[in-house]
């Protein structure tokens, strides 16, 4: 059975680095995926006022949603994510919708992500 799955990316650190890795992984784990055009944000409760470069992605997938999220989980990592470094994030990936659960609701009422997620149906 395949779930639909959407996710963003965000990175505020070396995002065009970042984001060519992790497009380069996650293409490779789910061939279905499709990217919508990035969006800069300004940060959520972080010191680094860097901006943050924003993507939406939805795929499909066979895998359960805790397995997806570990994939994002290791991709985050070989973009560079530290754990420690709660400021300058390379990569971070959130899986914010799991078929029809929302996972994310926070991040999901955003405006860059209900712009990617309306560009995605076009």
């Amino acid at each position: 059975m395949h779930h639909r799955c959407l996710i963003c990316c965000g990175s505020n650190t070396d995002y065009e680095k970042s984001f060519e890795i992790a497009r380069q992984e996650l293409q490779a784990y789910f061939p279905t995926i499709r990217f919508s055009k990035g969006e800069f944000t300004t940060p959520y409760n972080l010191e680094n006022q860097n901006l943050f470069y924003n993507q939406i992605a939805q795929f499909e997938t066979s895998l359960p949603a805790e397995e997806v999220e570990m994939l994002l989980k290791g991709i985050e990592h070989t973009c560079g994510r530290s754990i420690d470094d709660r400021e300058n994030i390379c990569m971070d990936i959130d899986l914010l919708r799991y078929d029809k659960e929302v996972l994310r609701e926070d991040d999901y009422e955003r405006s860059y992500v209900q712009n990617g997620i309306k560009e995605l149906k076009e």
